[in-house]
């Protein structure tokens, strides 16, 4: 029961933007503020995309995803966690603050009072046409997303190496089928995630959920570093037994194909979208599979 709850939350995040339209706080998914739309009070969004071509009557604070302005905010815009793009003509009453991320603006966007960034300022477009400049500031928010990766995978290999190896074991036999249960993993939790939603104990759990989801899908995701380290070091003539210098290499062979694939100007993206999209799907189909690396039953028989 409790490895289920390590699947909640990606179904917050994926689908409670849709249960949640229309309020002032959205988790996950996207939100878009038209051109002729004003939102009257605060707009909080967490883990998800923010547009605002509009107007909002109030502070926007994004947590955890991209925010691209063209329109008017009349308080404070809080960006933490994400890349923060504000085109010509938008313009911020309060203050802006960024954190972490990267952050760019044109030098004509007007700022009431005062800017301050925590993190790396994407210096100011100078001539550069849009289709040139996007790529190169989605490829350099890339490399420290591999930090983040690299932190991340030195820690697991390290601590949980026999279950990383049961992952991508399970991975090299059955990827196919990890992408299935990944994808149904998600579909088939909507109404547990809307039950969870309505209860009393909701938002405590939702706490475990948050912990228990970001476990799972990088388990999941150092799995799927091993096993392509372990093709490349074949590939070269070389062999490494030890857990975290082969996920390592197959983190650096995935960081690099993902560089080179958002330089690519206009289709980068939405290429790089599904590419991860299907790492995250992958990654926790094939760690509830392999049952966590254990590739025990689920219920242990008498």
């Amino acid at each position: 029961m409790k490895y289920r709850l390590f699947m909640v939350l990606a179904l917050i995040f994926l689908f409670s933007g849709i249960v949640q339209a229309g309020s002032g706080v959205t988790f996950g998914g996207s939100r878009t503020v038209g051109p002729d739309e004003t939102v009257f009070g605060d707009l909080v969004i967490f883990g998800g995309r923010v547009e605002v071509f509009g107007t909002i009557e109030g502070d926007l604070i994004s947590i955890g995803g991209d925010a691209l302005v063209e329109g008017r905010i009349t308080g404070d815009l809080v960006n933490v966690g994400g890349n923060l793009r504000m085109e010509r003509g938008s313009s911020v009453e309060g203050d802006l603050v960024q954190v972490g991320g990267s952050v760019w603006r044109d030098p004509q966007v007007q700022i009431g009072g005062s800017f301050r960034s925590y993190g790396i300022t994407e210096p100011f477009r100078v001539g550069f046409p849009g289709w040139v400049f996007r790529p190169v500031v989605s490829a350099w928010g890339s490399v420290f997303g591999f930090f983040y990766q690299l932190l991340f995978t030195l820690l697991v290999a390290f601590l949980f190496s026999n279950n990383v190896r049961g992952v991508a074991s399970t991975l090299k036999r059955e990827w196919g089928m990890s992408l299935l249960v990944g994808f149904l993993g998600f579909i088939l939790l909507v109404p547990a995630v809307l039950f969870l939603i309505i209860t009393i104990l909701g938002i405590p759990l939702a706490l475990i959920v948050l912990l228990g989801y970001y476990l799972a899908i990088i388990l999941g995701q150092v799995g799927i570093f091993f096993l392509l380290g372990e093709w490349l070091l074949e590939k070269f003539g070389r062999k490494d037994e030890k857990v975290i210098g082969v996920a390592v290499v197959g983190l650096l062979g995935i960081f690099i194909v993902r560089l080179l694939i958002r330089l690519v100007p206009f289709i980068g993206g939405p290429i790089h979208a599904v590419i991860m999209a299907l790492i995250y799907m992958i990654a926790l189909g094939v760690t509830l599979k392999s049952r966590f690396g254990t590739n025990k039953p689920w219920i242990a028989r008498g």
